[in-house]
């Protein structure tokens, strides 16, 4: 596997879906919440919202609506999970638990039965029972997407008391949690392959010339002008149903004007004339699973970079949210409910394409003009919420804050390996006017709840700069605690278990080879075990940076003493790690390979991030009302708003309300 391909992991094909084997589409609605009386709560969740960034921006006078909010009741930093990566956070937002109880690690798990790395939020469990007539294969039963956050969403809550909310792109929460509330899935969820966005790109220039080689994040195609025509396949989801056919495809035609630049592209009905660096709406395929049997629909937009030489970009397959393959809403038609009034918009999780822009596709300005494109849906999305918002808790969720400023924190970075004075003087803003459109968004969101509401602004985690990669496998092996033999292919596959004592999987996640929960387990549990742990630990926490002699990690951190809960051992890590301002582990020890080199330079345009140690990244917390608690924490938001509404917290919740009564 290619270094950030673990995001095809979830193994989520429609074709699954295509005969209702889901088992999660339904899952309610018809019950009518007898509402809260007319009492309000806004809650905006701005991802990645740091607050060194805002406090600087207020105190420039470039965020006058989010300072209001802080003189009306306060502005503090958020404590984030251990690790703050998103999906944890996000979990320990909705449930008010922290990763040991809802057992969301990181982005990656690991199998101990296996050793392979797999999606952490959600996966798909194949039909039990399966017809084989000839060619075709129909699932009889059985089959369905699973989600793996434990604990319950803070809405259900809500419900059970009869307090309506609309919980607009959540992350952690795909397939969304059965609810009666209006619910519409984020991060998390995949596009129609089964990724978390993977492009297609067509080219008549060689690979190699074009700089395409070894692209992760989607597929380059090279394809020819034939007088002026280019005829090439877009691949879409793979087909279960089918013995002999991998996947989908759809092909498509391209006339190539002669002198302007300018093509048409015919695809499956759709006539799309296109100039270079123009976008097309987004257009809605048909892929065809079993003739007259079984299909799906997903939408995708077209970018046209260059007619000479010929370059075409195709966005990944989105799940259509008029008619969605694979759940992604509650009730089952609130997706459709919303493409009604808004058009098509985004459904997969991370909609801004980063890996385009870090690969070379998309200049700066192609990604700022995409990632403009996301806001705007989802600006126009809470629009919609808001003119019908009357009663209960409105969520709305942004991510602005947080893709883009990862791919722009080497414009404001000088330490940064990348950072030029020109790319601080052409992009050093892209930040600032990030924020500075969001505080425009709660300006007029502010106007329209009125001055009864309740209103939060939150954020899952902070930012550092992301200057330097540290690979945990590479040093585990030079330590002698992981044993990997010559050969190719990742790392995890090649190890020699009977002698691997240690090994790493995910962003900050650390696992003994132990026995009795490993398959080849060679470390005994006890006294074995927390020797090795703390020898291990006693290492990292010690070790410097050969080239900066900084030290690499603020924290390591034993996972059962990390967790309020106990968390479950056959998920999570042993130990996780905590990386200090400047440092992250590499995207290769994530999905089990190994780097060139422990030590590196981080040259990748992601170039700012939050996997590091939760004291280096805190989110931020501002309110209308006045913030009680010295130091609130993500676990304490969710009975912050039961507490809104007189509800007691679940005792799951380790949380506790943060705001001054009234």
């Amino acid at each position: 596997m290619s270094r950030r391909d673990f995001l095809r992991l979830a193994g989520l094909a429609a074709s699954a879906c295509a005969l209702g084997a889901t088992g999660l589409s339904g899952c309610g609605g018809a019950r009518r919440l007898a509402g809260a009386g007319g009492r309000k709560a806004l809650i905006l969740g701005f991802d990645g919202m740091d607050p060194g960034l805002l406090r600087s921006l207020i105190d420039g006078g470039h965020a006058p609506n989010l300072a209001k909010l802080a003189r009306m009741g306060g502005f503090k930093p958020l404590g984030s999970s251990q690790p703050p990566q998103s999906p944890v956070a996000w979990a320990s937002f909705i449930t008010g638990m922290d990763p040991g109880g809802h057992a969301i690690f990181d982005f990656i798990h690991r199998s101990p039965e296996s050793y392979g790395p797999y999606l952490s939020t959600s996966s798909t469990q194949a039909a039990t029972r399966v017809l084989h007539l000839g060619d075709f294969n129909i699932p009889l039963g059985g089959g369905e997407v699973i989600l793996h956050r434990r604990g319950t969403a803070f809405w259900n809550v809500l419900a059970e008391h009869d307090v309506p909310a609309t919980i607009y792109k959540i992350p952690s929460n795909f397939p969304p949690e059965p609810s009666v509330q209006r619910t519409i899935s984020d991060l998390g969820t995949p596009d129609l392959q089964g990724s978390y966005g993977h492009f297609s790109f067509y080219t008549d220039e060689p690979v190699e010339r074009g700089g395409y080689a070894g692209v992760t994040g989607g597929s380059v195609y090279t394809v020819q002008v034939r007088d002026g025509v280019v005829d090439a396949t877009l691949i879409g989801p793979d087909n279960a149903l089918r013995s002999s056919q991998d996947v989908v495809e759809v092909p498509f035609r391209v006339y190539v004007d002669a002198t302007n630049p300018v093509a048409r592209v015919d695809i499956q009905g759709h006539r799309l004339l296109l100039q270079v660096g123009e976008w097309s709406d987004w257009i809605t395929l048909r892929f065809q699973m079993v003739r007259g049997l079984a299909s799906t629909t997903g939408i995708c937009r077209l970018w046209l970079k260059s007619v000479r030489p010929f370059q075409l970009y195709i966005s990944p397959i989105n799940i259509d949210p008029a008619d969605p393959a694979l759940p992604i809403a509650t009730p089952e038609g609130y997706a459709a409910e919303l493409e009604r009034a808004i058009g098509p918009y985004y459904t997969q999780g991370m909609a801004e394409d980063t890996k385009t822009l870090s690969e070379g596709i998309f200049t700066d300005d192609d990604f700022i003009d995409q990632a403009r494109e996301v806001q705007r849906e989802r600006v126009a999305a809470l629009q919609f919420e808001l003119d019908r918002f009357e009663d209960g808790v409105l969520f709305a969720y942004f991510s602005a804050s947080d893709l883009p400023v990862h791919m722009f924190y080497r414009a404001i970075d000088p330490r940064g390996p990348l950072f030029t004075p020109d790319l601080g003087a052409r992009y050093g803003s892209v930040i600032r006017d990030i924020y500075g459109a969001l505080d425009e968004v709660l300006g007029a969101a502010m106007a329209a709840v009125g001055d009864d509401a309740l209103v939060m602004v939150m954020s899952d985690h902070g930012f550092s700069p992301y200057r330097r990669s540290f690979d945990l496998n590479g040093w585990l092996a030079a330590e002698g605690y992981l044993r990997v033999d010559e050969g190719d292919g990742p790392a995890l596959d090649r190890a020699d278990w009977a002698r691997t004592k240690a090994y790493a999987t995910g962003f900050n996640g650390l696992y003994v080879n132990e026995v009795g929960r490993e398959a080849e387990g060679s470390v005994s549990p006890g006294p074995a075990k927390q020797k090795l742990l703390e020898e291990i630990a006693g290492k990292l926490a010690q070790m410097r940076d050969p080239v900066t002699g900084e030290r690499v990690l603020a924290g390591v951190h034993p996972t059962e003493e990390v967790y309020a809960d106990r968390p479950p051992a056959e998920i999570a890590p042993d130990l996780v790690l905590g990386y200090a301002y400047g440092y992250r582990g590499s995207w290769e020890s994530a999905i089990g390979e190994m780097a060139e080199a422990v030590h590196a330079d981080n040259l990748d345009k992601w170039s700012g991030d939050h996997c590091m140690d939760a004291s280096v990244v805190p989110g931020v917390l501002l309110s209308n009302c006045e913030i009680a608690a010295e130091a609130p924490s993500l676990v304490d938001l969710a009975p912050t708003i039961l507490a809104h509404y007189d509800i007691t917290p679940p005792a799951e919740m380790r949380g506790a309300p943060v705001l001054k009564r009234s």
